[in-house]
């Protein structure tokens, strides 16, 4: 059979599916907008994990699979885990440029994999702070440095000249930078922002990351700072940023001596992901799994170790869009499948994940401590921030090349909606789908789109787009009857970028 056989089959089989669903019971705005308000109300603080109200919300959510027949996956809906949430700052932090003594988070901040302790020593920039030895890209900052005892200032990502190298954009976030000075004998690492790369030059906040702390001391400087370093030199960061565009750079010796200290302790507690499960009817197939999840955390009352985008500001961060509006679609989603559980041959898990907005801790830890072989997951739909549909009615659809034909497969559902689906190969993003999406198993990442409120106290109910946030729930629960009734097996393909 060719291609197009299969999906005009596909899609009278979505089109009849989706009607026959929707005759015995319809997705409702007022439905999915009594989910919001009590999601997305001021009762729920922001939903920050570890809360008493976050903890209110997990219970509200497996409240609702329980009304809607969704089973618990394992013996429970929850699924436990620890997260290390923010760092108790000690007394003894402290960075010094010879007798100046500088402003813990106005001047500097330790990064959150720093290693404690105390260093004392001279400074060494070293540009961006590569090395590598790829056959197609040979660069090496480091070249004849003897670093031991050393700080060694970095420039933060990547120069434009040297964006388009793949190589290069997986060694350019600060983890792996860091990682690399560490190996190469550096005592401690000063990263600073050029004036290109983060023209307010904001420091990077203490947020837990998965990462593990490495073994020196490692701080972002603000410009200024990094300024009174290189004043020996006559140079400025500004300047070296557009010198440092090439790779045919020396490093520099800035002889000043600098004393830093850092004195953080990490601070753990307990949420969990809900975790729900819809079986289906074919006898071979309902082994099989599409997981289909949206988080449900939020950022609590905002502050300089949550993400937001006022962080100076203490008020509550509501996140009705980011992402109640995911969760709303998830529960009335999931009702709409477990009604009508005769049309579903493959198996469907329904996931409200935790501790996404901390570095999708949640998911993480679900395919890390999976409650079914993680080879039955056969692909998994991530709903974060589905309730802004603007006036030209965009939704955008990531990852729709991790398996065969996936493009034209969503196209072809969108077809049937009055939205416009922005449907991309790869694109996979930065949410929860992918933690499925390192496994190598497919995943589809779905929403409609940034906006100005997003991380901040204005993310509020009263914006959601409520006509809005159905269409996409219908045209997401299409998607999902589609995918569990695929009879061609779902095999993971990695997309081009």
């Amino acid at each position: 059979m060719n291609k197009k056989s299969v999906f005009f089959l596909v899609g009278v089989s979505i089109s009849f599916l989706s009607h026959f669903a929707i005759a015995q019971t319809e997705i409702t705005s007022n439905e999915l907008i009594k989910h919001l308000e009590f999601l997305a109300s001021d009762n729920m603080q922001g939903r920050f994990p570890g809360t008493t109200q976050c903890k209110e919300a997990g219970k509200y959510i497996a409240a609702q699979f329980k009304r809607s027949g969704i089973k618990p996956l394992s013996s429970s809906y929850f699924q436990p885990f620890d997260i290390n949430l923010k760092f108790k700052v000690g007394k003894n932090n402290c960075l010094s440029v010879g007798p100046s003594s500088l402003s813990f988070e106005k001047d500097y901040l330790p990064l959150a994999f720093s290693a404690n302790g105390t260093v004392e020593g001279n400074v060494v920039f070293v540009g961006y702070g590569f090395k590598t030895d790829a056959d197609t890209l040979r660069i090496n900052d480091y070249a004849g440095l003897d670093l031991k005892g050393k700080w060694v200032l970095v420039l933060k990502g990547l120069p434009d000249a040297l964006a388009a190298k793949q190589l290069l954009k997986e060694q350019s976030i600060d983890y792996t930078k860091a990682k690399q000075a560490e190996h190469m004998g550096a005592a401690g690492v000063l990263f600073v922002s050029g004036l290109k790369s983060n023209e307010k030059d904001e420091l990077t906040h203490m947020r837990p990351r998965k990462d593990k702390s490495l073994g020196i001391p490692v701080i972002h400087i603000k410009r200024t700072v990094a300024n009174q370093l290189l004043s020996s030199t006559g140079k400025t960061i500004e300047q070296l940023e557009k010198e440092y565009a090439s790779t045919d750079n020396k490093s520099l010796n800035l002889n000043k001596p600098l004393t830093a200290s850092v004195d953080l302790e990490l601070e753990s507690v307990k949420t969990n992901n809900i975790v729900g499960v819809i079986e289906g009817i074919d006898p071979v197939l309902k082994a099989e799994y599409i997981v289909l999840g949206a988080h449900y955390d939020h950022l609590g009352h905002g502050g300089y170790q949550t993400g937001s985008k006022k962080p100076d500001t203490s008020a509550i961060h509501n996140g009705a869009d980011d992402n109640a509006s995911g969760t709303a679609a998830l529960l009335s989603i999931g009702r709409k499948l477990a009604v009508n559980r005769q049309l579903l041959k493959r198996s469907v898990i329904l996931i409200a994940i935790g501790a996404e907005e901390e570095g999708l801790l949640g998911s993480d830890y679900f395919v890390n401590h999976p409650p079914v072989p993680l080879n039955t997951i056969k692909g998994m739909v991530n709903m974060d921030m589905v309730g802004r549909l603007d006036s030209s009615r965009n939704v955008y659809v990531g990852g729709a090349g991790t398996f065969p034909d996936g493009v034209a497969l969503l196209k072809s559902i969108a077809a049937q909606t009055d939205l416009h689906a922005n449907v991309f190969e790869g694109g996979v993003g930065g949410s929860d789908h992918v933690s499925f999406y390192n496994k190598n198993i497919p995943v589809l990442g779905i929403h409609t789109g940034g906006h100005p409120q997003y991380h901040t106290p204005e993310d509020d109910i009263q914006l959601i787009n409520k006509k809005g946030i159905q269409a996409v729930a219908d045209f997401i629960c299409k998607a999902m009857i589609a995918l569990v009734n695929l009879d061609q097996p779902i095999v993971f393909n990695k997309p081009k970028d």
